[in-house]
């Protein structure tokens, strides 16, 4: 898992973002695409979000050995419960799509559970990526940062795709200073 934040910023990008992006290129612009190589493009989406949970984990663990005066357990709960909560949402797609085919009676009660746990799951999103951005800046001082301190690398966290140009260049100069 280490070898994730050796790498450039450029490779974390095309084995975790380019998958999603192409996804959603092929999406809006040919939708008829999408039913024919349905399997692959769904592949491509899985192995993309895959690999951002394991960067964003990868960081969390490798930045906590760094700092350890930072604790990272409302992180775990935060990140499990996002993550429980997608691989949720796919497995419950498919089960509507491909398995039931008929539409709830209860579609209402259905839609405000997703609605509450989706907000729950943004929260929580929210949270851990301001919590990386704090932990990559403490590790690059040495020190607990301050809000000030970390405000930049939170809010590149918020923007993936762009952020990760501004990251994982840290992250590679915080690892090989520390090895």
């Amino acid at each position: 898992m280490k070898l994730l934040l050796q790498l450039k910023h450029w490779q974390i990008f095309l084995i975790s973002w380019a998958p999603l992006t192409a996804v959603l290129v092929i999406l809006f612009t040919v939708p008829d695409l999408i039913s024919a190589y349905f399997p692959t493009i769904f592949g491509a989406f899985l192995i993309g979000l895959s690999m951002s949970f394991a960067w964003i984990w990868t960081i969390v663990k490798q930045m906590k050995k760094l700092v350890p005066s930072v604790t990272v357990s409302l992180f775990k709960i935060t990140f499990w419960i996002t993550f429980t909560y997608i691989w949720f949402i796919i497995g419950s797609l498919f089960f509507n799509f491909f398995i039931r085919k008929v539409q709830s009676f209860n579609i209402e009660i259905e839609m405000m559970l997703h609605g509450v746990f989706a907000i729950l799951s943004i929260c929580c999103i929210f949270y851990g990526l301001f919590f990386i951005g704090l932990l990559i800046q403490s590790a690059e001082l040495g020190k607990k940062a301050s809000f000030k301190e970390h405000l930049l690398e939170s809010v590149a966290m918020l923007f993936p795709p762009i952020g990760l140009w501004i990251i994982q260049p840290k992250l590679n100069a915080i690892l090989r200073a520390r090895i």
